[in-house]
Parts: structure tokens; C-alpha cells; sequence
């Protein structure tokens, strides 16, 4: 069982945030988020509905974990100004990185989460602040 270890998952010990702009961003389709809770905590995460205001270490040591999508974090258009400022806000060290869908799929079904720059999305400067560093 994920108390000692055995079937923990992909997700254990961080929280998973969908940034609800990646819905209308143009990005791949997603499921409802029903569905999306019930993968991230079939996974092991802790699904949260509102972005959190800091960290909470018992509950999700590893951080917060974005879905987003490439759009939402390198676009110029409203919407992508948006999500950067909303992401800027949140406080220091709290972010474990952005990742599109099929990343958070593939980690899932893998039952391994590689949060390395191939696999999340680059951030611009005015988010530095809000990565955690390993």
C-alpha cells in the first residue's frame, strides 16, 4: 500500500493544479476534472481545485504540479499573460514545474515522474522565484 512505499505512484507527495485557462488555450483536449482528481489520486497525488498559497509539506512535500499547456506559458496573447502572472504569484520555491498532459499521462502509467527540463515547460524569467530546486 502507499503508506510504506509499495504502489505510492508517480504522484506521491505532490499536488496537481490544472491551470483552467488550459482549457481555452488550444491545447489538447482534456478529460473533466473529475476525471483528472481520479488519475492524480489513483497516482498518488493530492488533486487541488484552487491554486494553493503556499506550500504544504505534510500534505505535499514535493510541491505543486501545473497541468498546463505550451500556449499558456510561451504565448503573448491575454491569456498566456494571465497564467505567467497568476504563476508568478505564487510563493517562492512552491512550483515543481508545468507539464502538458501526455507527460502527466505517460508518468502515470510509467509510475514515474521525470520533472527534468525535456519533460516540463519553460518558464519565463518572472516564474524563477517559484521553482522548487531539487
Amino acid at each position: 500500500d502507499a503508506a510504506n512505499g509499495e504502489g505510492a505512484g508517480a504522484l506521491a507527495d505532490y499536488a496537481v493544479l490544472l491551470d483552467p485557462r488550459a482549457r481555452r488555450a488550444g491545447g489538447p483536449k482534456l478529460p473533466k476534472d473529475g476525471e483528472l482528481k481520479q488519475i492524480v489520486e489513483c497516482a498518488g497525488g493530492r488533486w487541488l481545485s484552487t491554486v494553493p498559497r503556499g506550500v504544504s509539506e505534510e500534505l505535499w512535500p514535493n510541491g505543486v504540479l501545473v497541468i498546463g499547456c505550451k500556449e499558456l506559458v510561451e504565448g503573448s496573447d491575454r491569456i498566456a499573460t494571465r497564467c505567467i502572472g497568476a504563476l508568478s504569484k505564487l510563493d517562492a520555491g512552491v512550483l515543481a514545474g508545468v507539464v502538458e498532459p501526455p507527460t502527466l499521462y505517460g508518468a502515470v502509467l510509467a509510475k514515474t515522474l521525470d520533472l527534468s527540463r525535456r519533460n516540463c515547460l519553460q518558464l519565463p524569467a518572472a516564474c524563477a522565484h517559484v521553482v522548487r530546486r531539487a
